[in-house]
């Protein structure tokens, strides 16, 4: 996977796509959980969106490589993706490549779309879209029923739909 790395503010490498990075990639391969929090990400790019897609990629072995990447057979799933306080303007078609998520942060940002795919992350517990400028959110949302938490508070929002019936693990609401 090539990026193309840009010299920001202190002489910091990040790259085009909002600091990402290889190493932030592998780290959130190793770990599980993709941190991105505050670094000015416009748009879920496919590298995000992709990140599990890269995980079950298996590379040649070749036992005289020394790079210090992470190795397929030590990649795990990412089920956790913190997007909160960047400038996203919207959850995109393509967030259903994303379906093992568990967790998804997206609070303050500029979200004003919420595409009807958020509906395809049946594994999700927590889904924070509180302080944003969302208007509406799609009825699929009413196929998230193993959400515990949902944030919604702070949003252009005035109803929530009948939908909202279908989260019978609901715990916690704000909105």
């Amino acid at each position: 996977m090539a990026f193309q790395v840009t010299f920001g503010k202190g002489g910091m490498a990040t790259s085009q796509l909002g600091g990402l990075t290889p190493a932030l990639l592998d780290e959130a391969q190793k770990s599980g959980k993709m941190n991105l929090v505050a670094r000015g990400i416009e748009k879920i790019c496919d590298d995000i969106l992709g990140i599990n897609e890269r995980a079950s990629q298996k590379e040649e072995l070749d036992f005289s490589k020394t790079d210090s990447g992470v190795k397929w057979y030590e990649r795990v799933t990412v089920t956790s993706l913190l997007l909160n306080s960047n400038s996203i303007k919207e959850i995109p078609d393509g967030i259903s490549r994303l379906i093992p998520l568990v967790t998804l942060d997206c609070g303050a940002n500029e979200i004003a779309l919420v595409s009807p795919e958020i509906g395809k992350l049946t594994n999700l517990t927590s889904l924070s879209l509180s302080s944003n400028s969302i208007p509406s959110l799609p009825p699929q949302m009413a196929a998230l029923t193993l959400l515990t938490s949902l944030k919604l508070d702070s949003n252009q929002l005035t109803e929530l739909g009948d939908w909202i019936g279908s989260l019978t693990n609901l715990l916690s609401l704000s909105a």
